[in-house]
């Protein structure tokens, strides 16, 4: 694989989605541990998201949303970030808002498909470790081309996050 291809692979936007719900696991294990996690979003015809959904389970077969965050408002809903029931994190938040904001930074999935889904299973350590490496690095790109506050606080929040050392 040329090192631009593993590059841009490295830099897809499904990888940075996975990496801000690792690094919130723990905001985001309530009361009942999750199994696993999964985004689910729907994209634009330019390829660009449109909005994406977050589930948890905490047993095989059961879900439930999390937050959902849509690019634009319309009468249905608000643009940015909604939580459901107990689940908040400032630092998803925050890395949502960063990594939708600043989409064309990232290489998205080639598909013909408006839908996409990923699905994250509890990480461990060495998976925390890289998912705090690889949101690093994705933020300080964002950063270089922009001084916008959030992109500033989820770089922040990734770089300093307390559940994840080197």
């Amino acid at each position: 694989m040329h090192t631009e291809e593993f590059s841009r692979e490295m830099n897809a936007l499904e990888r940075v989605l996975e990496s801000a719900v690792t690094l919130s696991w723990q905001d985001l294990a309530t009361s009942f541990p999750p199994v696993a996690m999964q985004v689910e979003y729907r994209r634009q015809p330019d390829h660009a998201l449109e909005h994406l959904k977050l589930w948890s389970s905490a047993s095989r077969g059961h879900w439930k949303l999390v937050c959902e965050y849509w690019l634009h408002a319309n009468a249905t809903h608000s643009q940015g970030i909604t939580f459901t029931d107990t689940y908040s994190s400032a630092g998803l938040t925050r890395m949502l808002e960063a990594i939708m904001q600043n989409q064309e930074s990232f290489a998205t999935p080639h598909s013909d498909f408006a839908d996409g889904l990923v699905q994250i299973a509890p990480p461990n350590k060495t998976q925390s470790i890289a998912a705090k490496h690889l949101m690093v690095e994705m933020l300080e790109r964002i950063t270089s081309r922009t001084s916008a506050g959030a992109t500033a606080a989820a770089l922040r929040y990734a770089a300093d996050h307390p559940t994840v050392s080197d």
